[in-house]
């Protein structure tokens, strides 16, 4: 069994890429966005944090 780094994500620790990667309060101006509009994480699937 492996064990997983929780203090990272697949894009690493900069909170900056967050935004190229899923939608949150301060990128989704209140609305709800289709799904696989940014970028996909490291196993292929969008809109999904891996914690």
């Amino acid at each position: 069994m492996s064990r997983r780094n929780y203090n990272s994500v697949s894009f690493g620790n900069d909170a900056q890429s967050l935004k190229e990667y899923g939608y949150f309060k301060d990128n989704s101006n209140g609305k709800f966005h289709q799904v696989g509009q940014l970028k996909p994480n490291a196993w292929g699937l969008y809109d999904m944090l891996e914690i």
